[in-house]
């Protein structure tokens, strides 16, 4: 990740928004759209070799179990109760609940040890399910094994009332990303009266959901010839809204594909081949009336008819072989969005089919928008809203133009809560706003900190209550009317940092010429007139010290994504010379050699 040492990058066009004041957050149509620093992953998949499909890797068997514990009760026979959040995203695409009663405070429930992991809360209103995982090395020479978790919990009070564990080893070609461990970061799926797993290493779990034993299992890159995803399996197993019996998951490599799969024995229904790797779930729609999941490889955004299992269209990325994590967002039945490292930034899709032939062309381009680890939401027909490293953003769907941005809400989730915005910020504040149409835009209203570690997993709010993971805990909230808070402990009472009828007005503003950032002045000369005549304003620019620490950073990113790792270089030595104290530069050039090395 980037931090930065000040705002100098982005100058006057980034308004700051107390952390506690309430605050209006008012978009308005700007001219200039302000440069987005891209992310560490842009030097990691350009320094470290990419890897081919991988042969038998494993030095231990790649699942072997080592116990169901069960300290409660399991679930009584018969059929489970439908649960009201079953995959990532949720089926109705990160729509979630009823909305919260305006005089509601917030009482933290329970929080509990749940081990580490990246993935979602999946579960109904009595028992969620929560994927984990541990890992150990004797030596470097000795392999790393991991031990992946799914467990069961009681809502009520946070009981454990089932855990799954299985073994297997970091396989040759992956790697963990920022110290991380390799924990899940696929979220389970919830289908019939299964819970549908998968670990870090590609080893697809399918147990009884109410007492966690095992009913088959599969290995992505042993059955299907799945490429080892470089930094884990990511792409979560899901199902169609409308179906019961099949869901699909991600085992892309040169022999492998999108496969589809039966939930009652695991067997294929159809693979259709995508020939590298995705960290992004499949997204479901319908577009000209045919059921389609859209995928996203590093090469191209494809689709795959749900009926036949066939590519039925490709659309080749800009930058092929860069990381892609964002899913594709659906507009509506022929407009899609995507956003990623291989994507340049941010882009519209249109998609027709017509006398039988499928068209896709592109409608716009925003370089300076680029979504990365988190999701993204329709806020309303033609406004989206997500966050990126350092900002949330708003944009239009239909144009690309930036409608308004906001700082305060770096690496968060967003979840469409009826007409409001529950936005969880990566460091652990959650964040309540609503459409506020009078002054087009968004009015916060409430503010909680959380936790006070990294949040980068998304929330799930499944039975009137909201389940945040933080580290290795589980925090589980629920918003009570004043009345009934008053009945619990008031410390499991959490304070809203807003104070009551004060608000701030956050408006982009028009930028002129004399305040264009440096990094953008360059980028138009690259696009207009080439990189030569760009190198020339560079140079320019450095000799008339107008470069700081974090223009070059900026620059040497872009630069990397571009495929232009000369010049990536030699700005970042430059940046050396010009700023030798650079904090930023120095902990950039100590990441980039880490993950060469």
């Amino acid at each position: 990740m980037i931090h930065t040492d000040s705002n100098s990058i982005n100058g006057v066009h980034d308004q700051w928004c107390s952390r506690h004041d309430s605050a209006t957050l008012k978009w308005r149509r700007s001219v200039w759209l302000p440069f987005t620093v891209l992310p560490l992953i842009v030097g990691l998949s350009l320094t470290v070799p990419w890897f081919t499909s991988p042969t038998q890797q494993n030095q231990i068997p790649p699942a072997q179990v080592l116990q169901v514990v069960s300290p409660g009760t399991t679930q009584p026979s018969g059929t489970p109760e439908q649960p009201s959040w079953n995959q990532f995203g949720h089926s109705r695409g990160w729509l979630a609940e009823a909305p919260i009663e305006k005089d509601a405070r917030l009482v933290k429930l329970w929080e509990q040890e749940v081990g580490e992991g990246q993935s979602q809360i999946v579960g109904s209103h009595d028992r969620i399910f929560v994927a984990s995982g541990t890992d150990q090395q004797a030596s470097e020479e000795e392999p790393r094994i991991i031990t992946t978790s799914f467990a069961a919990y009681d809502v009520a009070a946070g009981k454990e009332l089932w855990k799954f564990k299985a073994k297997s080893t970091l396989l040759k070609e992956q790697q963990t990303f920022g110290g991380n461990r390799p924990t899940p970061q696929a979220t389970p799926l919830l289908i019939q009266d299964r819970l549908i797993g998968l670990s870090f290493t590609g080893q697809l779990f399918c147990l009884d959901r109410r007492n966690g034993n095992e009913l088959w299992s599969i290995d992505l890159c042993d059955k299907f010839q799945a490429d080892a995803v470089q930094f884990g399996f990511s792409a979560s197993p899901v199902k169609a809204s409308s179906s019961a019996e099949s869901f699909v998951v991600q085992a892309a490599g040169e022999n492998g594909g999108l496969c589809k799969i039966k939930a009652a024995d695991g067997e294929l229904v159809w693979r259709c081949p995508v020939a590298s790797f995705s960290y992004a779930t499949p997204v479901f729609t319908r577009i000209a009336g045919v059921p389609q999941w859209i995928v996203t490889s590093r090469e191209h955004v494809l689709a795959v008819g749900d009926d036949t299992g066939k590519e039925l269209w490709r659309h080749t990325l800009a930058s092929p072989g860069l990381t892609n994590v964002p899913c594709p967002l659906i507009v509506d039945g022929r407009h899609l969005v995507i956003s990623g490292q291989g994507v340049g930034g941010t882009r519209g899709l249109e998609v027709g089919l017509e006398s039988g032939k499928w068209s896709v062309k592109e409608t716009w381009f925003n370089r300076r928008i680029q979504f990365f680890y988190t999701n993204w939401i329709m806020l309303q027909s033609t406004i989206a809203l997500g966050c990126t490293e350092q900002y949330m953003t708003a944009f239009d769907v239909l144009s690309g133009e930036q409608l308004g941005r906001w700082r305060g809400f770096g690496n968060g989730n967003v979840l469409k809560l009826s007409d409001e915005v529950l936005v969880l910020g990566g460091k652990g504040q959650m964040s309540l706003m609503h459409l506020d149409a009078s002054l087009g835009g968004l009015t916060v209203d409430r503010e909680y900190e959380i936790a006070n570690q990294r949040c980068w997993t998304a929330p799930s709010t499944i039975g009137g209550k909201c389940f945040i993971r933080s580290g290795t805990k589980l925090n589980c909230l629920a918003f009570m009317t004043s009345e009934k808070s008053k009945q619990v402990d008031p410390t499991l009472v959490l304070d809203n940092a807003i104070k009551p009828g004060a608000e701030l007005q956050l408006a982009m503003t028009r930028t002129t010429a004399s305040t264009i950032d440096p990094v953008e002045e360059i980028f138009q000369v690259f696009e207009n007139q080439g990189q030569v005549a760009a190198l020339e304003l560079y140079q320019k620019l450095r000799s008339g010290k107008k470069l700081t620490g974090e223009h070059h950073v900026a620059l040497a990113e872009a630069a990397y994504q571009m495929n232009l790792k000369e010049l990536a270089s030699r700005v970042m030595r430059d940046g050396q010379v010009d700023h030798p104290n650079s904090r930023i530069i120095k902990k950039k050039l100590a990441e980039w050699s880490g993950a060469s090395r």
